[in-house]
């Protein structure tokens, strides 16, 4: 850098200008984690619940899904809750569909887990028995989950046309109720 000689001699010049890049990335610097995944499932989680534009914010804020107050304008409240996630296969999951993000509700989960935590998710009940899931019922009873399927909901042998009602005592429910 080119500096006048008096404005060295007087101390107006302190250094070449790295000093000064140093002062503007602290000072704008909030907390140095803006390219981070937890980063980005912060954003995402916010633009979900607030931004009408969200591809799904029908299915987030459109639906009545508040995000905790702390941790809406602070990502690092939110961080300081949640911590680092465990893994990069890890997703970001509400224990109840039904309910906001907030303390409590908001863990970091592997993708099996999220996509059997939706509100689509069914519990399948089988002889008194309930499973999370028709594959842990498959697995568990031995059998392949078109049968699972079939005691639970009956089924329709396209041959006869005759329809076969479900198994007794076999049904899949909702996990959270009707979806909205």
């Amino acid at each position: 850098k080119k500096v006048r000689l008096n404005d060295m001699r007087s101390g107006g010049t302190t250094s070449c200008g790295c000093h000064r890049n140093d002062r503007v990335s602290q000072t704008c610097t909030t907390h140095g984690r803006s390219g981070t995944p937890e980063y980005r499932a912060w954003w995402d989680m916010v633009a979900r619940c607030t931004d009408p534009s969200h591809s799904s914010y029908a299915c987030y804020g459109g639906r009545g899904i508040t995000i905790h107050n702390e941790w809406l304008n602070d990502f690092s409240s939110f961080l300081s809750h949640i911590g680092n996630k465990p893994s990069p296969q890890s997703t970001l999951d509400r224990r109840d569909n039904e309910l906001g993000y907030f303390p409590g509700n908001v863990r970091w989960v592997g993708r099996t887990v999220n996509s059997r935590n939706t509100r689509l998710s069914r519990n399948w009940i089988i002889d008194g028995r309930t499973f999370e899931s028709i594959s842990d019922a498959a697995e568990s009873l031995n059998i392949d989950k078109t049968t699972v399927r079939m005691w639970c909901n009956g089924w329709k042998c396209y041959r006869t046309g005759k329809m076969y009602p479900p198994k007794i005592n076999c049904r899949s429910e909702l996990k959270y109720g009707r979806p909205s």
